[in-house]
């Protein structure tokens, strides 16, 4: 996690970040979990993620049938 990614991201100062950190806000934790350090810094520097940007007119049902295909399962 590279803080000042995040900072950048959120528009926050250092204190708020390490606050919202101590705090466990959702936010944060979101970003971490979803989120690398690449792709926060791709969608800082493009305002978009490009491997969002392919699935984003399918629809969840979709991609769950393309993962049955597969052999894979998705749970959403």
């Amino acid at each position: 996690m590279n803080r000042k990614l995040y900072m950048e991201f959120l528009d926050i100062s250092v204190n708020t970040f390490y606050l919202w950190k101590k705090q466990k806000r959702p936010i944060i934790n979101f970003l971490s979990k979803y989120f690398d350090d690449s792709e926060i810094e791709e969608f800082l520097t493009t305002g978009k993620l490009e491997k969002l940007e392919l699935i984003k007119n399918i629809q969840c049902e979709d991609l769950k049938n393309a993962a049955t295909f597969k052999n894979l399962t998705i749970s959403i």
